[in-house]
């Protein structure tokens, strides 16, 4: 097994990216979000800058959790490589997690750090109060798209004006279903073979499906692999999704 130098380091440079590219703009396609309010007081301001933050950390959530395996918070069964950790998908047998723990993970994320982008000081500069409740989502993974779900409890007051927020909803145009697919396709043919690396298969399944892959050996036996999505959209960055494989010793 070849260890390519450059293309971990790849790898990282990408996801550096990312982070850069976050923090200048908002890239992800929205579909609306829905406002309950106690009034008739229209603050399309306050509406408008929660979506944004909705779509910015989801967008987050998903280059971050699959470049550590649909992770948020991984406590058990993972290799470590340059500090960050990777779940084991295959040790004899599959170990992939289900979409419905990746679904939690995505939404451990969404809440764990949405209101990092939630600073509303601009608007308490315009007069504005704002309380704001803890934020609860729920995240759904479709064949062709994302659907979350944000319970965010705001009351906002100007003057003698009070406005209540609560439930916001995206509709994320993401195919996250088919990758996830196509990595449990992978560790099905791996489980029929478990002392050897199926590279052929994989080599081919990146021709058919249009994809890049990168191999980072640990030891003699176990590796890194990482599959890189390259995006329909011109200038966004590539989706990597990355895990572990523990390889049995040959008898």
């Amino acid at each position: 097994m070849k260890n390519n130098k450059f293309g971990q380091v790849t790898i990282f440079i990408i996801i550096s990216l990312l982070l850069v590219v976050l923090s200048v703009g908002f890239f992800v396609f929205r579909e609306g979000v829905t406002l309950k309010s106690s009034n008739n007081v229209d603050l399309p301001e306050i509406n408008n800058f929660v979506e944004e933050c909705l779509e910015k950390t989801t967008k987050e959530a998903i280059y971050f959790n699959f470049f550590h395996g649909g992770f948020y918070n991984l406590n058990k069964d993972f290799l470590i490589y340059k500090n960050a950790k990777f779940p084991v998908y295959f040790d004899e047998v599959s170990k992939m997690p289900s979409l419905e723990i990746i679904e939690e993970e995505l939404s451990s994320y969404l809440e764990e750090n949405i209101e990092n982008c939630l600073d509303f000081s601009n608007f308490e500069n315009q007069g504005y109060k704002i309380d704001s409740g803890k934020p609860f989502s729920e995240f759904e993974i479709l064949e062709d798209k994302i659907l979350i779900d944000l319970s965010y409890p705001l009351i906002v007051f100007k003057g003698e004006s009070k406005v209540k927020f609560k439930d916001f909803s995206l509709n994320y145009d993401f195919d996250l279903y088919s990758k996830y697919k196509l990595v449990e396709e992978f560790i099905k043919i791996q489980e029929k073979n478990p002392s050897f690396f199926s590279l052929s298969y994989l080599t081919n399944l990146a021709f058919e499906r249009d994809f890049t892959y990168e191999i980072t050996p640990l030891g003699e036996k176990d590796l890194i692999l990482t599959l890189i999505f390259s995006s329909d959209t011109q200038g966004e960055i590539p989706l990597a999704y990355s895990f572990a494989l523990k390889m049995e010793e040959e008898e």
